[in-house]
């Protein structure tokens, strides 16, 4: 059994305290007298993450590595669970990355606790300034229903192995 504690300050309250984990596993916070100046907390959730250090999910091409190694680097810095956006204009576009995340999602363990869904951002959008965020106004159209179940089908298609 591996047995670990880590010290630092409750993130509300300024107090110190111990967190005794056994084999990964969290078995007790309590006070403590003194510890470190680092303040902890449970893991962050970034609710739109299109790349970071280099990992680029809009990228044209998407492979299970990337999404592994973007896993790995926001796990670094605290993030534990992650909203990939899908956006590309065109449909042929907009099938493949979702379709590369839902797989991997579905294929890995870790995937699927890390990444709840997708969102499928675009082309159905406001056409107003702002609204629309850095999306061309020229690819922008109406919803369509035809046009999601289509996304939907892609992506699903493409997620069997």
């Amino acid at each position: 059994m591996t047995r670990q504690s880590i010290g630092g300050r409750d993130p509300l309250t300024g107090e110190c305290i111990a967190i005794l984990v056994d084999d990964g596993v969290i078995r007790s916070i309590a006070p403590q007298v003194s510890g470190e100046d680092l303040r902890v907390s449970a893991a962050f959730i970034d609710p739109q993450v299109n790349d970071y250090a280099g990992s680029d999910l809009n990228a044209e091409s998407i492979t299970p590595d990337l999404v592994i190694t973007l896993m790995y680097r926001l796990f670094a810095v605290g993030v534990t669970t992650f909203i990939p956006p899908s956006s590309p204009p065109q449909k042929a576009l907009l099938l493949q990355p979702c379709g590369c995340l839902v797989r991997h999602a579905i294929g890995c363990p870790l995937a699927r606790h890390v990444i709840p869904f997708v969102q499928v951002e675009g082309p159905h959008l406001s056409p107003a300034d702002g609204s629309r965020d850095a999306h061309p106004r020229d690819q922008i159209r109406p919803p369509d229903i035809a046009d999601f179940l289509q996304v939907f089908a892609g992506a699903v298609s493409r997620s069997r192995p």
